[in-house]
């Protein structure tokens, strides 16, 4: 009987301790998804602006791979999971139970209103995450302090596993782990730096810059600067692209963590929270470094 209890006990750490770094986690991926889908933008701003200044009509949408209010959806959306996680941190964690319950129904109150993202036009695939976080909301209001932390997540897993793939599809990612799809962001992120890149390419191949001898010394200079400009062009969207792909690999490995604490095997649980700090810790070092 003491050996079972104790085996109970540390198991029950256990998973206080990992709902606790899959709540650090997936503020961190919320952070730097949100950092992602701006830079984005602004990294492809000047390549859309100049694409569209050869129509004859302009549509200020166009500037964007994604519209800020998209964006901001996506950032409402990660905060309901960011609020989501932090009631299974304190139901895992020594939070009394009287305590729980309350921060269970402001908790699942504020998950809901975000999940409605009143005014705000979505995409279905967006509607759809929507539906899973009020879901997720009803969850810690039904159950508060009145099941243990294996229940809530089993029954929740669906509904984070909806947000999270949401996510990753519009990343332009699919399966696990996750390969490009030659859509979403990533794919209109490639593709328009790729339209740039073909003409500019051409100007400077194999590292030159064509016609050089021939330009004045003030040519020249301006050549020589839009030649750096490509340069820095070309390597700020191979870090991005790495960035997007290290983002969708951090969110499988959270929806994978996340399924992990209502499993019965403490290796598996391990195996899973190690790798999503690892996956974590490779967004976070790609973010530094840009």
């Amino acid at each position: 009987m003491l050996a079972g209890c104790t085996t109970t006990r540390v198991a029950f750490e256990d998973r206080s301790k990992d709902a606790a770094t899959l709540e650090t986690s997936m503020a961190s991926i919320h952070d730097s998804t949100v950092g992602v889908l701006n830079t984005v933008n602004t990294d492809l701003m000047p390549f859309r602006a100049k694409a569209e200044s050869r129509g004859e009509t302009f549509d200020p949408d166009k500037l964007y791979v994604l519209r800020p209010a998209d964006i901001a959806v996506w950032d409402k959306l990660l905060k309901a999971l960011d609020l989501y996680c932090t009631g299974l941190s304190k139901l895992a964690g020594n939070t009394p139970a009287t305590d729980f319950t309350t921060s269970a129904e402001s908790l699942a109150s504020d998950i809901q209103s975000l999940g409605t993202m009143e005014k705000m036009t979505v995409s279905s695939t967006e509607s759809n995450c929507a539906t899973a976080v009020i879901a997720l909301g009803d969850l810690l209001i039904r159950y508060k302090a009145n099941a243990d932390l294996h229940q809530i997540v089993g029954e929740a897993t669906p509904h984070f596993n909806a947000v999270v793939d949401g996510l990753v599809a519009a990343l332009g990612f699919a399966g696990t782990p996750p390969k490009p799809q030659g859509n979403g962001i990533l794919g209109t992120y490639d593709d328009t730096f790729g339209a740039y890149n073909i003409a500019v390419d051409r100007q400077f191949q194999n590292g030159h810059i064509a016609g050089f001898a021939d330009l004045t010394p003030a040519q020249r200079e301006g050549a020589i600067q839009e030649y750096l400009t490509w340069k820095k062009a070309a390597a700020d969207h191979a870090d991005q692209d790495t960035k997007i792909a290290a983002l969708a690999s951090a969110l499988v490995k959270a929806k994978e963590a996340h399924a992990a604490l209502a499993g019965v095997s403490p290796q598996h649980l391990k195996d899973a929270y190690s790798q999503l700090v690892t996956a974590v810790k490779a967004v976070q070092q790609i973010h530094q470094k840009l």
